[in-house]
């Protein structure tokens, strides 16, 4: 029985296929596992990667920045979830998730001295 003080458990989004590894962040309605991306997605989001890996914990990101995150978030999310298209992903990310999801992305991946936050901000690398 849920109170005005609890809050209910958000759902785990169902991996299809092998489990790839990786850091559980809350985007919309359920937690997803954000995959360390695979080095073809690398290679082909370089660029986009280092325009975002200059942001700083709080930092407002800027247009391009976000429009960097979207196919960068998504590459790591299709591991896992290989149905997931990129509109999804673009419809999931907000200003209240993508910190966790940059840092879910860039520390699984190793590209950051983070491994990742959950909305709570407790570090949770799983495989």
């Amino acid at each position: 029985m849920t109170t005005d003080t609890q809050r209910p458990p958000i759902p785990l989004a169902e991996i299809k296929g092998p489990d790839k590894g990786g850091v559980w962040v809350v985007m919309g309605d359920k937690q997803y596992k954000v995959a360390p991306l695979n080095f073809k997605a690398m290679r082909e989001l370089s660029a986009k990667i280092s325009s975002i890996t200059s942001l700083e914990k709080g930092e407002m990101p800027s247009g391009e920045q976000m429009s960097a995150l979207v196919p960068i978030a998504h590459a790591a999310l299709k591991r896992n979830y290989p149905q997931m298209t990129e509109d999804e992903v673009a419809d999931n990310l907000d200003f209240g998730n993508f910190g966790n999801v940059l840092s879910a992305v860039l520390g699984t991946s190793g590209l950051n001295k983070d491994k990742g936050e959950n909305s709570s901000g407790e570090a949770q690398t799983t495989h």
